[in-house]
């Protein structure tokens, strides 16, 4: 082999150094798929004699049509120069895409064709070709997502680069259509040409895919899905495209372990497909980054990995110890309309799938159970069979039939079915009814509420009030005689024996009386009440009539406060035996003693006593 010249020995070099980076930046996202020309012989046949036993385990991802299995850049780092002058490296670069907004709104052709029709610019974002398009750039329809499908690059490194000339592309991805790709790599290589020749250019691009490509194509808020996305092999040199598959599968392969290789491959289905493919890999990505992140819980307020916390239908999450020890008290007290999202705004029911995965299977036996007996016990027109049990329905009249013994019964009173006649008072069918009215839909609520109304007014009827012997109406009595008027046909009518009467001749035949004794006694108590108000209130008036009196006469008022009730009394005359006008209680003017019991009067006045008359 001739020696080679400094100019490529340099770029052998600075390829090699670049490899490494990328492979240090970018991880399993950087794979080396073919080395040809690069290794010398010895080493391509220990390769190959490797590869076939099975035993290599460095940077094996796939054969390069006869160049043995392809290197890593450890390996290519300890050779000084390559063993042929027209060396290649073909590698695959999976560049994870950034929205610069933070999300990307995914739609439809159909879709963004309609909105700009609606929106009065039909046909600015209907263009057949390219994919990505902004799509109006507003809010409407489309799916939000916060990860899109990565963009594979695959590029080719060859003899001249970077000296010389740029190195091969070629861009794919899910979402990318064939327009896309070339609108691209074209932009790619007017970075190539604005850099000059002399440095590696591999890394620049893939920080520009991953930073401006979505504004290069118009799609930084709207990405429009329409077109297929490009082949894996647009603007390889003729070389490359000539060779089996086997480099593209190898390209996919190359990020196994982020599941990204089916993303890079062409789309073998419609646009539908391909967004349900994209949420499908948003949704993987978001629980991924969940997953890694670091969360605090808002029951226990404890910042727990994501790994240890539950997301619910709602996409509210909570640790996972919190939310299981709530279910399960809940299950076990049987209240099961409580779980719920602990989420005081939120209140979502936690579906089976979340409650299987966070109770044990005992407990979550017991819920099953519960919401199964919970759902029968809401069926208005269900029952249970008194002998064996078993469910069954109940008609109308609460006839209910068991399918499994065949025993008619009656639903009230579980006993067998007696037409014609009632089982249960009003109060026992209300009392029923609202024992069945614990849970339930909207409309079985609704229809027993009705139910409820109406046997309470029946209830309320029956106990409360009579019906009138001519019309039947209802009515009730609320004080005075037992000479009753109805208000619907203004018949009399006798409370007490309930037939229809003339007047009040049918009280003088001493079969019933006018007034019951206890309205009588009501009555007498109630004139009680009102004279005692009256004799007080007259004796308040006296004696602010006395004290004004002695006032208005110049002279002092005679006034003390009564011993018992604390209230002002005046002496009228010279008698000191004073009773109170509010209390009504006896008490001696001059010592303030009270006089208790009859004739406390006499023993208290006297020699040995008070004076009972005294003009002081």
């Amino acid at each position: 082999m001739a020696a080679l010249s400094d100019e490529a020995l340099l770029d052998w070099q600075q390829v090699v150094d670049e490899v490494q980076a990328l492979e240090a930046i970018y991880g399993d996202d950087f794979r080396i798929l073919e080395a040809s020309g690069a290794l010398p012989e010895e080493a391509v046949a220990a390769a190959d004699e490797d590869a076939s036993t099975g035993s290599s385990s460095s940077g094996g991802g796939g054969g390069g049509g006869g160049g043995g299995a392809p290197p890593d850049a450890a390996a290519l780092a300890l050779l000084e120069a390559p063993a042929s002058g027209s060396w290649a490296l073909d590698c695959s670069l999976m560049v994870r895409m950034e929205p610069p907004a933070g999300s990307l709104r995914l739609q439809l052709a159909q879709e963004a064709e309609a909105e700009a029709e609606a929106a009065g610019g039909a046909g600015s974002s209907a263009e057949a070709a390219p994919g990505p398009s902004s799509g109006g750039g507003g809010r409407g329809s489309g799916y939000a997502v916060q990860f899109l499908p990565p963009v594979c690059m695959q590029l080719r490194l060859a003899a001249g680069y970077p000296s010389q000339h740029p190195p091969g592309v070629s861009l794919s991805a899910l979402w990318l259509s064939a327009s896309a790709a070339a609108q691209l790599e074209e932009q790619l290589q007017q970075l190539w040409c604005e850099q000059g020749p002399g440095a590696p250019v591999c890394y620049s691009w893939a920080d520009w895919l991953q930073s401006s490509a979505l504004q290069q194509l118009g799609a930084a808020e709207v990405l429009v899905l329409g077109a297929r996305p490009a082949s894996s092999c647009g603007s390889l040199p003729d070389a490359q495209q000539q060779q089996p598959e086997a480099g593209s599968s190898s390209s996919s392969g190359s990020s196994s372990g982020g599941g990204d290789g089916s993303f890079a491959e062409e789309a073998q289905g419609s646009a539908e497909d391909v967004l349900m493919k994209m949420l499908r890999y948003n949704a993987l990505q978001e629980h991924a980054a969940f997953q890694e992140g670091l969360h605090t819980c808002g029951i226990c307020l404890e910042e727990q990995p994501g790994r240890a916390f539950v997301r619910l239908d709602c996409r509210h999450a909570w640790c996972r110890g919190c939310v299981a020890e709530q279910a399960r008290i809940h299950v076990a007290e049987g209240s099961l309309e409580a779980l719920r999202c602990p989420d005081t705004r939120c209140k979502a029911a936690l579906g089976p799938a979340v409650l299987q995965r966070i109770l044990s299977p005992e407990d979550f036996a017991r819920w099953e159970q519960l919401t199964l007996q919970r759902t029968l016990d809401t069926m208005p027109d269900a029952a249970y069979c008194p002998r064996c049990s078993t469910i069954s329905l109940e008609d109308a009249d609460s006839c209910a039939q068991c399918p499994k013994c065949f025993f008619v019964f009656c639903s009230l009173c579980n006993e067998g079915w007696h037409p014609g006649t009632n089982c249960v008072s009003a109060e026992t069918k209300l009392a029923m009814l609202r024992r069945k009215m614990e849970g339930g839909g909207r409309a079985v609520l609704e229809d027993l509420r009705r139910q409820e109304q109406e046997l309470l007014s029946v209830a309320q009827i029956e106990k409360m009030a009579k019906r009138c012997p001519k019309c039947g109406m209802a009515t009730q009595k609320s004080e005075g005689c037992n000479k009753m008027s109805c208000g619907g046909c203004g018949a009399y009518w006798c409370w007490r024996c309930g037939k229809e009467i003339d007047g009040y001749k049918h009280f003088r035949t001493g079969d019933c009386i006018l007034f019951d004794e206890a309205e009588i006694l009501r009555w007498e108590a109630q004139w009680e009440e009102m004279q005692a108000a009256a004799r007080v209130m007259a004796a308040g008036m006296r004696n602010e009539y006395l004290g004004e009196t002695a006032a208005r006469q110049g002279g002092r008022p005679r006034g003390c406060f009564c011993p018992q009730c604390g209230q002002v009394n005046h002496k009228h005359g010279n008698n000191n035996h004073m009773q109170c006008w509010s209390c009504t209680s006896h008490f001696c003017y001059c010592c303030r003693a009270v006089l208790r019991g009859r004739g406390a009067g006499g023993s208290h006045f006297g020699p040995r006593g008070c004076k009972q008359h005294s003009s002081d």
